[in-house]
């Protein structure tokens, strides 16, 4: 099982507004968490079995965009 923090991303930034917390300890949080968008993509390198990935920059990957 893989657990992406970013499936509960949302829910743990609204979160955040009830917590008696420092504002700066929330922004830390806010800003480790994020919200972005980005793209599942699936590799496959020969002789090896393909593998998963998520990239808020696909564009950035090499020979990917």
């Amino acid at each position: 099982m893989v657990l992406e923090i970013t499936d509960y991303a949302d829910e743990l930034l609204d979160a955040l507004d009830g917590l008696d917390w420092p504002e700066r300890v929330k922004t830390m949080q806010r800003n480790w968490i994020g919200r972005s968008e980005g793209a599942r993509f699936r590799l496959a390198i020969a002789e090896h079995p393909s593998w998963r990935s998520k990239y808020s920059r696909p564009d950035r990957i090499p020979r990917l965009a």
